[in-house]
C-alpha cells in the first residue's frame, strides 16, 4: 500500500491504544488490507491521557484536524485556500468568541501556532483585529437548531435533550452570535444530531469532517499560543476526514456532497445556510 494507507492503519491502532483497546485486538489490524483506505482519522483525548503517553498535542483535535489539511493542501500556498468556507455542525456547542474561532480557522487550515508569527501581514492584512473581523464575517458558519426548530420538532421534549447549549455562553458578552446559522433538516421537523464539518474550496472542492466531536473546546481543544503547554482536551472523540470532496447541484436548487462519485448522505442541506435573523435564538438548555 502507500505512504497515505500505511498512515491510515498506524493512527487508527494509535486511536485504539489511546481508548486501552486490548494490544491483541489492536495487533490484528496488521493482517488487514488498508490498501482502498482513503479517509484520514482525527482523534481526541483527554489532555491528561495525551502527557501520560509522552504525546504531542498536534496529535489531537483540530491541530491533528490541521495537519491532515495541510497534508490534503500540498504545495498549494496557504494565501490561495484562505477563502476556503468553514461549515461547522453539532449537537452541542460551547462557550466561544472571536479570537477562539480565528484560531481555529487558522488552525484548521494546517497554520498551527508552530509557524512563524504573522499570519495577517501574509495573507494582506493589516493586523488581528482586520483578519478577526473577516475571518468570522466571511468565512465560518456554525450550524445549530433555533429555539423554534427543537419546540416545533414532532417528537416533543426528549429529542430537545440531545441539543446541548448553555445560555450563559450564548448571553456571555464575547460571544459571536453574528457566525450561527439556521440548519434545514431534510426529514422535516427532525432535530440532528450530528458532527459534521465542510471545508469548502471554491464553489465545487473540498473536504468533509464526520464524527464524535461536537463543536466544543472540550472536543477539539482550549489553546494558548504557548504549543504544548496551553492546549487541553476534555472528550475521548473519533472522526475522519474524507478529502476530494465536491459539491453538485441536483433537482429542486438542492446541492449535494459527492465522494469518489458517490453522494453522501448527510441530514441537512449542506449549503447554502441561512444566517440567524434578528428574532431567531439558539436552542439552549432549560428554555
Amino acid at each position: 500500500s502507500d505512504q497515505r494507507n500505511v498512515q491510515f492503519g498506524e493512527t487508527l491502532e494509535a486511536a485504539l491504544r489511546d481508548m486501552d483497546v486490548p494490544e491483541q485486538v489492536v495487533s490484528q489490524l496488521r493482517h488487514l488490507d488498508m490498501s482502498r483506505a482513503r479517509v484520514h482519522i482525527v482523534t481526541t483525548v483527554p489532555t491528561s491521557r495525551f502527557r501520560l503517553k509522552r504525546k504531542q498535542a498536534d496529535s489531537y483535535g483540530v491541530f491533528r484536524l490541521g495537519n491532515v489539511v495541510a497534508t490534503l493542501r500540498g504545495s498549494t500556498p496557504l494565501s490561495d485556500w484562505f477563502d476556503t468556507k468553514l461549515f461547522c455542525y453539532g449537537s452541542s456547542l460551547s462557550r466561544l468568541d472571536s479570537s477562539y474561532l480565528a484560531s481555529f480557522y487558522k488552525y484548521v487550515l494546517g497554520k498551527t501556532v508552530r509557524y512563524p508569527s504573522g499570519l495577517c501581514e501574509e495573507l494582506g492584512y493589516s493586523g488581528e483585529e482586520e483578519y478577526v473581523s473577516q475571518v468570522l464575517g466571511r468565512n465560518i458558519a456554525v450550524g445549530f437548531h433555533t429555539q423554534s426548530q427543537t419546540n416545533g420538532n414532532k417528537f416533543g421534549a426528549i429529542p430537545k435533550k440531545c441539543i446541548m447549549f448553555s445560555p450563559d455562553a450564548f448571553f456571555s458578552e464575547d460571544y459571536p452570535s453574528s457566525v450561527l446559522h439556521k440548519v434545514d433538516a431534510k426529514v422535516p421537523e427532525v432535530l440532528i444530531h450530528a458532527k459534521i464539518m465542510f471545508a469548502r474550496h471554491g464553489e465545487s472542492a473540498g473536504c468533509m469532517y464526520l464524527g464524535s466531536h461536537n463543536f466544543t473546546r472540550g472536543a477539539w481543544g482550549t489553546f494558548t499560543s504557548n504549543f504544548g503547554k496551553g492546549q487541553y482536551y476534555n472528550n475521548y472523540e473519533f472522526g475522519v476526514v474524507l478529502p476530494g470532496i465536491c459539491y453538485k447541484e441536483v433537482s429542486g436548487g438542492k446541492t449535494a456532497v459527492m465522494w469518489n462519485g458517490v453522494e453522501i448522505p448527510v441530514p441537512f442541506e449542506p449549503y447554502p445556510w441561512t444566517r440567524y435573523d434578528e428574532l431567531d435564538m439558539p436552542s439552549m438548555n432549560g428554555m
